[in-house]
């Protein structure tokens, strides 16, 4: 409504605006206005600690797994989210058996926690925090790669549940790593100079190593004989052979040993 005075509007008179608590009562909050679509939908679980390499069988070692938005390096916090970790074999479409790996799940303060069946629905309760945006367990593989039809395995972790929320989290995937039980290591009686001159001391010129086969805990293991291959690699690239192999010759050695060469 206006007010007009010698020609002039002097006044504007509005109709009242509905406050957004009108009509609520007393101590009761306004509904939180909803997040956008975007922030919601686009949601995406990533690994922090990816696996050891070639970890030995019943070696714990660690995860962290983030819940983050698929824009965001920052974890996406706030909601307690279930979550499952599984290990399949290196080609991702085929499951190891659950009795090959025990999954552990880790407190904030670094402590094991008991699995909760009501938390996860395999048991395990594993759940990325609400405060801290993560998910931390340890992992123990029972099973070597000779047990896992000789292959790499790999972890996926995906959000646990069957809601429309579970279903538009993204999954992850672990690096692949391959389950020892032994490991063979390089130990030298003096170390190697830089430079090596092959026409130089006669046949006494050498170059000297033992190798050992070693258990987890880093001990000598005696009960078992393996043939060796001596492989010549460039320093400068570590998967690219030398192409003439004949410049390494492998002297002495324990019975059963053998060397061999490959070129590319």
């Amino acid at each position: 409504e206006r007010v007009i005075k010698d020609g002039r509007v002097v006044a504007r008179a509005e109709h009242p605006r509905e406050h957004p608590m009108a009509g609520k009562p007393r101590g009761e909050a306004a509904e939180p206005a909803a997040a956008p679509a975007q922030q919601q939908t686009n949601l995406a679980l990533k690994f922090d600690d990816e696996p050891p390499e070639y970890p030995f069988v019943n070696q714990v070692f660690e995860l962290s797994v983030y819940l983050v938005h698929g824009d965001s390096p920052s974890p996406g916090v706030g909601v307690r989210t279930p979550i499952e970790l599984r290990v399949f074999l290196e080609d991702g479409t085929t499951e190891v058996d659950a009795a090959a790996y025990e999954i552990i799940p880790v407190a904030a303060d670094g402590a094991a926690t008991t699995p909760a069946e009501e938390d996860h629905p395999r048991g395990g309760g594993l759940a990325i925090s609400a405060i801290s945006g993560c998910c931390a367990a340890r992992v123990r593989m029972r099973r070597s790669c000779v047990e896992l039809e000789h292959k790499a395995v790999k972890i996926r972790a995906s959000a646990a549940g069957s809601s429309a929320r579970a279903r538009s989290i993204h999954e992850a995937w672990s690096t692949a790593f391959v389950v020892v039980r032994h490991r063979l290591s390089i130990e030298y009686a003096a170390p190697w100079k830089p430079v090596f001159y092959k026409d130089m001391g006669g046949k006494d010129n050498c170059l000297e190593a033992t190798v050992k086969l070693l258990d987890g805990r880093g001990r000598a293991v005696t009960d078992r004989r393996l043939r060796l291959a001596a492989v010549l690699y460039r320093t400068d690239n570590k998967d690219a052979p030398v192409v003439d192999q004949s410049i390494l010759k492998v002297l002495g050695g324990s019975p059963g040993s053998s060397s061999s060469s490959s070129s590319s």
